[in-house]
């Protein structure tokens, strides 16, 4: 599944804003958590992001008939600009974060924290803070010197 938000003017906000059924109807069948968004300054910016799970149908209805209508029932001024979420692998940032850990370099790890670093497991008899969380790897690495 793919997050896309799709960004674009609009003729009228409020119309386009009336017609959100209607885009419900026809992005239902291929996308889940669609929310419609409007520009904070009044301008006729809107956007729109939904979960796609069927991405060929996605590709089939933008370049349907039925789509292209209903773009202009909806007062879509042309171009869309499509931005799709990209998942990080995420394990070499958290590789990162524990091998000065796994070297017993603590001062290394403290590095990578932000000073205002808040705990928000509860580690008993530690602050929530970023003292707190190097004094339990402390704890660890003195427990587990190997």
């Amino acid at each position: 599944m793919a997050k896309l938000v799709a960004i674009h003017t609009v003729k009228d906000v409020k119309h386009w804003a009336s017609k959100g059924d209607e885009r419900l109807e026809i992005l239902g069948p291929i996308a889940t958590d669609i929310v419609s968004y409007v520009a904070a300054d009044g301008s006729n910016q809107i956007a729109l992001s939904a979960n796609i799970h069927d991405m060929d149908g996605w590709l089939a209805l933008m370049q349907s008939p039925e789509a292209a209508a209903a773009m202009e029932s909806h007062g879509v001024i042309p171009p869309l600009v499509i931005y799709k979420e990209e998942l990080m692998d995420h394990s070499a940032s958290i590789r990162h974060l524990y091998d000065p850990i796994n070297a017993g370099d603590l001062d290394g790890f403290g590095r990578l924290l932000a000073d205002d670093f808040v705990e928000h497991e509860e580690l008993p008899g530690l602050p929530p803070t970023k003292a707190g969380v190097l004094q339990y790897f402390q704890m660890l690495v003195d427990a587990f010197p190997d």
